[in-house]
């Protein structure tokens, strides 16, 4: 979990890089999920709208286990991410979880 002065990354939540006074809340992805995300996606550029996109386009019983194959960890806090993916998972139920540990 990456904030105040850290940019994180939208799959892992790890912090990415110091980005002092205004950091970003899981606006891209380190260089690990980028290269996981290519290699299950097939797409040579992959901006967080586009694997959105794609992760819509995958059937709704597989994109938990597409998300966790990835490594996957919601944030402590409130993130439009975060709030995009619950809505993919479970459109008719879309609460926030997560936690400084990451699970679920």
């Amino acid at each position: 979990m990456a904030h105040g002065d850290y940019d994180c990354c939208a799959i892992c939540d790890s912090k990415m890089r110091y980005n002092a006074g205004d950091a970003k809340t899981k606006d891209s992805f380190c260089q690990t999920c980028l290269e996981n995300i290519i290699n299950l996606t097939q797409e040579p550029t992959v901006s967080i709208n586009n694997f959105l996109l794609w992760l819509s386009k995958q059937p709704v019983k597989e994109r938990s286990g597409i998300l966790d194959k990835l490594g996957y960890r919601p944030c402590f806090y409130e993130s439009c991410f975060d709030d995009d993916i619950a809505k993919l998972i479970n459109p008719e139920s879309i609460t926030h979880k997560g936690g400084e540990d990451g699970k679920k």
